[in-house]
């Protein structure tokens, strides 16, 4: 599967133990400079990525009236840093 912003979106959403930038790289087998280098190509990197993809699953989540808790631990995020970034 080639590196690219929307094959990185489907292997987060599908594989919820993907959720940073090195695991993200490990999945592909590559390092995670390797992975930058790939996504420059498409104006963008694997932190700004993984942060809109986490972004999308927060607000998915909150429409299916998950807990903040559930949330905090799909995403990887604190459960205050969801309340002040992305809600």
């Amino acid at each position: 599967m080639p590196i690219n912003p929307d094959n990185i979106r489907e292997v987060v959403l599908n594989n919820p133990q993907l959720i940073s930038v090195e695991s993200i790289a490990e999945y592909f087998e590559t390092s995670t400079v390797q992975l930058n280098r790939i996504l420059k190509k498409y104006d963008t990197s694997g932190l700004l990525v993984l942060k809109s993809i986490k972004q999308d699953i927060v607000k998915d989540m909150m429409v299916q009236d998950k807990s903040l808790e559930e949330i905090s631990k799909r995403v990887g995020y604190s459960i205050n840093y969801i309340k002040r970034n992305l809600l």
